[in-house]
């Protein structure tokens, strides 16, 4: 008797023992069982699982974050098939509150969420309700199940990807009238539009694919323009144009002077037939020698584009003179993160022509005389032989009063103040083409940065000795000279002074011929 209510006590025991150790099972929703959200477990929606932790009894702020984190599943889902540079960083999920509670049974007096996302500032998708919330009392859980009607949200997106098509379509056909016309500047800001657009219509296209239900089309709302397809054609216009010389090559120049013909060309479109291009701008630059040059110019309704070469200056190489002729497309060339691409097609394109052009040359060796007035202080000797030099590098036979064996140096300069020029001509020896009467004065030196400068005026006269008549006159001012010392800088300013002065000479006896 009592070793069976011992063995009774201990069943008794055990059971209580276990019954005790055993943990309560939590039953959580049965989210797949079509009595609870039916239809809604089919291909026709996207879902999503939200949960929450109650905090301080507020269940509502509960309701809304398991809310939240149920769409944030769902858009999840579309941002892994969607999400492109364009996309990342732009996710935005959106509550909005709604008063319809037709999906689900309401709960606590709560409205029930629907909401939002936005991907981009283009797309926006709508769509998502919460069907069905669980409350998990002991573990203070909140339980949320979003879907997404992926017929109606596909619906929204098919309306936006056939807008931007639409544009994508117009600008791509706008790009052919364009190249017809011969306006490339037309056509090029037309492909950066289009490069604008087609990354907008990326992502869409994405969620359109990922949404659409089997029987939606998908065909009408797809198109053959990408990106590489607009950076082949920009690459096959740009590499057909050319520049062709109209006028103005191979010209002869005088130093100081504008050339006697503008520069020209055309700029062609390379075609069954060849196209005039306007409205690009063409640059002139020297690439050898030295020049005053007018702007740049757009090509006209011609596809022509001119320049002037307004003044040749004296240079290190006063041989030969040559200007580039380029297409210059840098205003097209945009922010790199949006047309990197775009860009190193422009900046790979090279068109470009070369004029060539000489200094004129006289016809024959003329002899002049030279004249010169030396109150400077530099000795005789340097004072002419720098004029004599420097006019014998243009072609020209110079003389001075010492070459003069028949007439006295005070005989000429009387002969010239009585302006007696043909009286003059046939007293001397040698037979003179020319009379240079030069004259230079000298402006108080100065000290600027350890060195010496002084600045001179020089004023001329050419008077031909065939007729007496006077072939031209300058005035040359503030020519400046440089040196550690004044004899250096008085020399230097002398040397430029007669410089000029033979130039300006030789221009205007070239200029005559």
């Amino acid at each position: 008797m009592v070793s069976y209510r011992i063995n009774t006590l201990l069943f008794l025991f055990s059971t209580i023992f276990v019954s005790c150790s055993t943990p309560e099972k939590t039953i959580l929703p049965d989210w797949n069982n079509p009595s609870v959200w039916g239809i809604y477990n089919s291909p026709k929606y996207l879902t999503g699982l939200g949960v929450a932790q109650i905090v301080s009894n507020n269940i509502s702020a509960a309701y809304k974050e398991a809310d939240y984190n149920a769409f944030s599943e769902i858009s999840n889902k579309i941002l892994s098939n969607i999400k492109t540079d364009k996309t990342a960083g732009r996710t935005e999920i959106r509550l909005v509150e709604s008063k319809d509670n037709g999906l689900t049974e309401q709960a606590s007096g709560e409205k029930y969420s629907k909401a939002v996302i936005n991907i981009s500032s283009s797309i926006i998708v709508s769509g998502l309700s919460i069907i069905k919330r669980y409350v998990d009392e002991k573990n203070k859980l909140i339980y949320s199940l979003g879907i997404l009607d992926r017929e109606k949200a596909v619906e929204e997106v098919a309306i936006k990807l056939n807008e931007i098509n639409d544009k994508i379509s117009s600008s791509n056909s706008a790009l052919s009238e364009y190249i017809k016309s011969g306006r490339l500047n037309f056509f090029l800001n037309e492909t950066k539009i289009l490069i604008q657009l087609l990354p907008q219509k990326e992502p869409l296209q994405n969620l359109y694919t990922l949404l659409k239900p089997s029987y939606y089309p998908s065909s009408t709302l797809e198109t053959d323009v990408t990106l590489t397809s607009i950076l082949h054609l920009l690459r096959d216009v740009l590499s057909r144009i050319s520049l062709e010389k109209i006028e103005g090559d191979n010209q002869k120049g005088i130093l100081d002077r504008p050339l006697s013909k503008p520069l020209s060309v055309k700029l062609i479109y390379k075609d069954i037939n060849d196209i005039l291009v306007s409205g690009l701008r063409v640059d002139f630059n020297f690439i050898t020698g030295e020049g005053d040059l007018t702007a740049s110019q757009r090509t006209d309704e011609q596809g022509i584009s001119t320049a002037n070469v307004t003044k040749l200056k004296r240079s290190s190489n006063n041989k030969s003179f040559a200007i580039s002729v380029g297409l210059n497309l840098n205003e097209f060339i945009d922010n790199p993160d949006i047309y990197s691409e775009f860009n190193k097609v422009i900046e790979g394109i090279s068109t470009n022509t070369t004029f060539n052009f000489t200094l004129k040359t006289i016809n024959r060796p003329y002899r002049v005389l030279l004249v010169l007035n030396n109150n400077s202080g530099v000795n005789e000797e340097s004072y002419t032989g720098i004029a004599s030099s420097e006019l014998r590098k243009y072609g020209f036979q110079s003389f001075t009063e010492n070459d003069t064996k028949r007439l006295s140096s005070d005989r000429i300069k009387f002969l010239i103040k009585q302006e007696q020029y043909d009286k003059l001509a046939n007293s001397l020896q040698i037979d003179f083409d020319y009379l240079v009467i030069g004259d230079l004065s000298f402006a108080n030196g100065n000290e600027y940065q350890g060195m010496i400068n002084y600045s001179v005026d020089v004023s001329y006269k050419a008077i031909s000795l065939k007729d007496g008549k006077l072939q031209s006159e300058s005035f040359l001012r503030s020519i400046t000279g440089f040196g550690l010392n004044d004899n250096q800088a008085k020399l230097n300013a002398v040397q430029n002074g007669w410089e000029e002065l033979a130039r300006s000479f030789v221009s205007n006896i070239l200029s005559e011929e």
